[in-house]
């Protein structure tokens, strides 16, 4: 949910902090650790940018019950542990919160006024910007994939038996990922983060929506699922009981 709501403030994709820290030095030698506030709060989970490489703070969390108001005050108060992103405000500080209940899931989006009294500033030029992205190769890596066209575009396939979903990406951030710099990383980022490319979602079922069938859609950051038979069923029971 975290990622759709990203996508909103025109973020195609999300970068978690501690990947980023794990792979590169984008704030130095150490992340520095953030002392534990009276609310249990430390660093919030993601960054993103827009198509202007400007970034935006978000943080996610989720409950099996309703979410309450101690959740959302920590929550807000991680996003607030950043203060700037290449010296620069944060275009948003965005806790969002999904908790389930009533055979509903709910959705709180809150946001911080302002940035917390220890917060710290960080700096992306050494970041890997191909992050996201690595779980995917890893999977193309791994697996018999092959090509299908979508939506007029060509992507990168592979079958995820086990969880009865079809996974890919689109060639053309395929090729970048695999030989492409972060330079041309960065200009995919740019242009996946358009106005013009991003699909502003009436809801999480309409992401749903998108082909006649309506078992398959396309993310913001070039990303496919195609959900199986065993989702099906599950997608039919939901609407059931709604």
């Amino acid at each position: 949910m975290t990622k759709i709501v990203a996508e909103l403030f025109g973020v195609p994709a999300l970068y978690h902090l501690d990947t980023l820290h794990h792979y590169s030095s984008f704030i130095g030698p150490t992340l520095p650790q953030v002392a534990m506030l009276v609310n249990a709060t430390r660093r919030p989970d993601f960054i993103g940018p827009n198509a202007g490489m400007r970034y935006g703070v978000f943080e996610s969390k989720g409950r099996t019950h309703h979410s309450n108001d101690p959740l959302r005050v920590s929550a807000k108060e991680q996003t607030a542990m950043i203060n700037t992103i290449n010296g620069l405000d944060p275009i948003c500080r965005i806790a969002c919160i999904t908790s389930f209940g009533n055979r509903q899931m709910t959705v709180d989006v809150v946001d911080p006024t302002d940035y917390h009294k220890d917060a710290f500033s960080m700096k992306t030029e050494n970041a890997d910007l191909k992050e996201p992205f690595r779980l995917t190769q890893q999977l193309f890596h791994e697996n018999v994939t092959h090509e299908k066209i979508v939506q007029h575009s060509k992507f990168k396939m592979v079958k995820l038996e086990a969880a009865d979903l079809e996974f890919g990406l689109r060639q053309d951030i395929y090729e970048t990922l695999e030989f492409g710099s972060n330079t041309d990383m960065e200009a995919q980022l740019k242009k996946r983060g358009r106005k013009e490319s991003i699909v502003y979602p009436d809801s999480l079922i309409s992401r749903l929506s998108v082909v006649e069938d309506g078992k398959e859609a396309v993310a913001s950051d070039g990303h496919f699922v195609r959900v199986g038979p065993s989702w099906e069923r599950w997608m039919r029971s939901t609407d059931a009981q709604s």
